[in-house]
């Protein structure tokens, strides 16, 4: 799937401002690793107790980031992905993740994002390149 995260045109130019804040606040390198560890660890809380794994993978030679785990897996909700963030703790107490926000800095720093889910919905994926160029 594709998604054109600047609709509405007439947004366009407000989001963009709210981005380069957000991403200004964090540390892209660092974030991604914290970030994801992060939305694993609630994955894995969801799903309840007992013992779940949780892989990273860091790629320097590719720059790439890859993180598995086995927890409920991540919504089939791409506004997800929207600035803005989620209610995580609103509507999950226990969870680590407060708002959402660092997944979209991950995204808007990243020249390739891929996010590969496998929840009770079924299999799917979002991919979407060159997001770090959407202020250019």
């Amino acid at each position: 799937m594709n998604f054109n995260l600047l609709e509405p045109p007439s947004l366009e130019e407000n989001y963009r401002h709210q981005l380069r804040k957000t991403i200004s606040a964090y540390n892209p390198t660092k974030v991604v690793i914290g970030e994801a560890l992060q939305n694993a660890i609630d994955a894995v809380v969801e799903t309840g107790g007992g013992e779940h794994n949780i892989k990273i993978t860091l790629d320097f030679d590719n720059s790439l980031v890859a993180v598995d785990d086995d927890g409920a897996g991540f919504p089939d909700d791409p506004t997800l992905l929207f600035l803005g963030g989620s209610k995580k703790k609103e509507a999950s107490p226990k969870l680590f993740g407060h708002i959402g926000v660092g997944l979209k800095v991950v995204l808007f720093s990243s020249s390739s994002f891929k996010l590969s889910m496998r929840n009770s919905s079924g299999d799917f994926a979002w991919e979407i390149a060159h997001a770090d160029q959407f202020d250019s």
